[in-house]
């Protein structure tokens, strides 16, 4: 009994002795992606976070985010992930995929080029193709076709086709950087500097390590540009 007791004293003790979880403020990179492996490819959906510049007393975007789409089309021995296919999702594109998949509309066609006035045969140019279909089963089906020096098709069935419409609503305000503020910490009437931030008002950091640190004491209609 004594020795249960020391156990539960020395656990309760190690709980609350515990430091905060490391992986929810590491500073290494994360590559989060969600994938479907088809017998034509393996598609791979990830984010690609925005870029900020620093204002001396700001971060202003510099940059939006994006959702990056890719195929690795299928081998005799699996995946081909070292010659991949890739197209790149703005925000406004991300909405026009959103509608489809709220079946607004019944198919949607992007093409993306270095050159805007390359023709369709030019090498560079990569189209995205995405329309409803159905199964053998009946149930519907969501094809993402990419044609660039060839086609790559991935088949998302409903439960695939869910998973990738929450991903998109979610990540859809973040490319635009609206976390930053609107996650931050609560705007308070009478906060400090004349401002309405209370505490120190949203705190930013770019670089690798430590870099710039600022605070946003203004309201968010007195943003300095």
């Amino acid at each position: 009994m004594p020795l249960l007791q020391t156990l539960r004293k020395t656990a309760s003790h190690g709980l609350r002795m515990a430091p905060r979880s490391s992986a929810l403020y590491s500073t290494e990179r994360v590559f989060p992606n969600f994938s479907v492996y088809g017998s034509d490819s393996a598609f791979q959906v990830a984010p690609s976070a925005p870029q900020y510049t620093n204002g001396g007393s700001y971060l202003k975007t510099k940059r939006v985010g994006a959702i990056m789409l890719s195929w690795a089309k299928a081998t005799n021995s699996g995946y081909n992930y070292q010659n991949k296919t890739f197209f790149s999702l703005s925000p406004s594109e991300v909405g026009l995929v959103l509608e489809l998949l709220d079946s607004r509309i019944p198919e949607l066609s992007l093409t993306h080029s270095p050159n805007m006035n390359a023709s369709e045969g030019d090498k560079n140019t990569k189209s995205l193709h995405i329309s409803r279909s159905s199964g053998s089963d009946g149930n519907p089906l969501i094809l993402i076709k990419v044609n660039h020096e060839g086609e790559s098709v991935a088949t998302l069935n409903v439960g695939e086709a869910r998973v990738f419409k929450e991903l998109l609503t979610y990540s859809l305000p973040r490319l635009l950087g609206y976390h930053s503020v609107l996650e931050g910490p609560l705007n308070v009437e009478g906060g400090t500097n004349g401002g309405f931030s209370q505490g120190g008002g949203n705190s930013y950091a770019s670089g690798p390590n430590s870099g710039y640190h600022g605070s946003n004491n203004k309201p968010a209609g007195d943003w300095p540009f």
